[in-house]
C-alpha cells in the first residue's frame, strides 16, 4: 500500500519541528549572536554556543540540517528570513 497525505497513518514531521532541540526562533539567535563573535577569540564562540545549550560539534549538525531545511523548504526560508530581519528591525534578540 502506498502512503499518501491523506493518509491518517502518514506521519511526516513539520518541516519547522525543532532539531537537535533547536528550534527556529533559536536557530536564528544563534545565527544573529555567532555573527556578532566573527574575528573574535574562538572561546567566545565556544561560550554562545554553551548559553544556547550547544557545544561546537552539535552546532555543526544543527546548523547543517537547519541550512538544508531552509533551501529545502519555501515557508521556512521565508520565516528564517522574517525572524532575523526582524531581530534586527526592532534592535531585539530572539531568546
Amino acid at each position: 500500500m502506498v502512503s499518501t497525505d491523506d493518509d491518517p497513518g502518514h506521519d511526516r514531521p513539520s518541516p519547522f519541528a525543532a532539531i537537535g532541540g533547536v528550534d527556529l526562533e533559536a536557530y536564528v539567535a544563534v545565527c544573529r549572536a555567532l555573527v556578532r563573535t566573527s574575528g573574535g577569540p574562538m572561546r567566545r564562540r565556544v561560550e554562545v554556543l554553551a548559553q544556547h545549550g550547544l557545544t561546537p560539534a552539535s552546532w555543526e549538525l544543527v546548523s547543517a540540517a537547519w541550512s538544508s531545511r531552509i533551501r529545502g523548504h519555501a515557508a521556512v526560508h521565508a520565516e528564517f528570513g522574517r525572524l532575523y530581519v526582524g531581530a534586527s528591525d526592532t534592535g531585539r534578540e530572539i531568546e
